[in-house]
């Protein structure tokens, strides 16, 4: 089947299309077996490509051209720089087709300062999913898979060290000691968080390396 696969627990749905990679997950167990989870799969598939082809979005450029979050019509647009650990500009934005006029979006954003970085997620990604889906709650599976991408460009950002590691690290920091995140969401950003921290030891001593080199000479 095109753009589908078969896993072990269930049907992956993958395509490029302008230089991204977009996947969703359609599990036997969340779909009711699997016959009804490759049926899923090959409706998410189609209007996708619908999606693809005939959506007409709006002109507005947004900050964030990676939308790394693992979910179409899901976008993670981070903090600004100048904002450091106060930053009201982080955000999560889903969007569906309007029922009424397909020629436009219907769209909903979730704050991280209020939601926290897992709440924002968790329900953007919902909501788009169970608009698409009949009402549907997201699978556990789907959002799992979807969760790993989308902290893979977590950390890659990270990574930066900018005016906004600061509100990064205070996300993860209250995601992993503070919310009511599932356990297995908190254990993979615990995995960035130590990874950041490792880099960030790293990078000081590098600066401190170099620093005493250009003393010497």
């Amino acid at each position: 089947m095109k753009y589908i696969s078969r896993g072990k627990a269930g049907y992956m749905v993958r395509k490029r299309a302008n230089g991204r990679l977009y996947q969703s997950f359609f599990g036997d167990s969340a779909c009711g077996g699997k016959s009804a989870a490759k049926k899923a799969a090959i409706a998410y598939r189609d209007r996708f490509l619908f999606f693809l082809s005939d959506q007409k979005l709006p002109s507005r450029r947004f900050k964030n051209v990676r939308n790394r979050t693992g979910v179409v019509g899901v976008a993670w647009y981070p903090p600004l720089e100048e904002e450091g650990e106060d930053s009201r500009e982080h955000v999560m934005r889903a969007r569906v087709t309007n029922e009424n006029n397909p020629q436009r979006l219907t769209t909903r954003s979730w704050a991280v300062r209020r939601y926290g970085l897992w709440g924002a997620y968790s329900r953007a990604v919902d909501w788009r999913y169970r608009e698409v889906n009949g009402g549907r709650a997201v699978p556990t599976e789907e959002i799992a898979a979807s969760w790993d991408i989308f902290l893979d460009h977590y950390k890659e950002m990270l990574s930066n060290h900018d005016g906004r590691f600061p509100a990064l690290m205070g996300a993860l920091d209250f995601l992993i000691d503070e919310s009511d995140a599932p356990d297995w969401a908190k254990q993979a950003a615990e995995r960035v968080r130590s990874h950041a921290r490792h880099s960030g030891h790293l990078g000081v001593e590098r600066s401190l390396l170099r620093e005493a080199d250009r003393k010497r000479l």
